[in-house]
């Protein structure tokens, strides 16, 4: 079965003059966040503007009942805590910045994408680097969340003793076509009970995908497969900082 999506919920914000609000009457964590969803007035994208409310909301509830050096920054608070400033053509940022108590003091990141994992992790690691130069708020990264309706990924279909390629939920015939020969000659190969991801790095020897994820209640952690050791590999989680990535698939 192709993964599921899940849905992100439509009254997390509303729209007046290409101008995006959380809905912090409905959604009280909403109240401890600073900034809004970044819309274009050029072309104003609502479900990328809602993608990222979402995953402002799972960091907003990552907050302790207390500890007053606790924040979420969304859009441009969220650049400005990075930089200092407001960001200059080319750099890059993510969309939520939050820094709660979990024990101790530590960031939680996310994105609301359309799709580009890669890019995300870039953007992780990028706001990762800006808060170790922070000399007044400082700590390790703790978790990365990324909400995203597009993935392509790789799954072993037990009737018809195949690995799959799909794109959105939808098969990739030539790609399943394409990989067959890889995934036949590579010793150790994938393993059935995960689901690797296609737009992810691939691994030098056999050309196959490098990051896989569990079939598991979402989040999904990203679990990163090193063929090159043991009968099934081994598998350790991608982190950025200290912290696990872990992706929302969602219907767009």
């Amino acid at each position: 079965m192709p993964l599921t999506k899940i849905v992100v919920p439509p009254d997390l914000i509303s729209f007046a003059d290409n101008t995006a609000r959380l809905n912090r009457e409905k959604y009280p964590e909403f109240k401890s966040i600073e900034g809004e969803p970044a819309l274009s007035n050029k072309n104003p994208r609502y479900a990328d503007a809602a993608r990222e409310a979402f995953v402002a909301l799972q960091v907003a509830r990552k907050r302790a009942a207390q500890g007053d050096r606790q924040f979420v920054y969304l859009g441009e608070p969220a650049i400005r805590f990075l930089y200092g400033r407001s960001k200059d053509t080319g750099e890059q940022d993510c969309d939520v910045v939050g820094r709660v108590l979990q024990r101790d003091y530590g960031y939680w990141l996310a994105e609301g994408k359309g799709a580009d994992i890669l890019k995300a992790i870039d953007q992780f690691k990028v706001a990762k680097d800006c808060i170790d130069r922070n000399p007044t708020a400082a700590g390790p990264v703790i978790g990365a969340l990324v909400a995203m309706p597009r993935l392509r990924y790789l799954q072993w279909i037990e009737p018809r003793r195949q690995w799959v390629a799909f794109l959105d939920q939808a098969e990739e015939p030539h790609i399943t076509a394409r990989l067959q020969e890889n995934i036949a000659k590579a010793r150790p190969t994938l393993q059935r009970d995960r689901t690797y991801l296609l737009d992810g790095p691939e691994d030098d020897k056999a050309q196959l995908p490098v990051w896989a994820v569990n079939s598991e209640p979402q989040p999904l952690t990203v679990w990163i497969h090193d063929r090159k050791t043991g009968d099934r590999g081994q598998f350790r989680p991608l982190l950025v900082g200290q912290g696990r990535v872990q992706i929302f698939y969602v219907a767009s």
